[in-house]
């Protein structure tokens, strides 16, 4: 399974459509990102999705990799 994620709202308005379309975008902080959904997301054993499009290839990242970015971003 994959958690996708995308980097603006206006990318994730695009996949509010069919069975989605009564779903909203939400930002997610990054401090909320790494305390509550990181554990969560391990758990259930999801790859991360990054600015999924509806056609063609997307960046699909282990979880683990995708943390030590996110880490090594917040750094900066």
């Amino acid at each position: 399974d994959a958690m996708p994620l995308w980097s603006t709202q206006a990318l994730a308005q695009e996949h509010c459509c069919d069975e989605w379309k009564a779903f909203k975008p939400t930002a997610i902080s990054v401090s909320d990102l790494l305390e509550f959904w990181i554990e969560d997301l391990n758990e259930d054993n999801v790859i991360v999705g990054l600015n999924w499009v509806s056609e063609g290839e997307c960046a699909e990242l282990e979880l683990a990799e995708f943390t030590q970015l996110v880490v090594d971003i917040e750094a900066l």
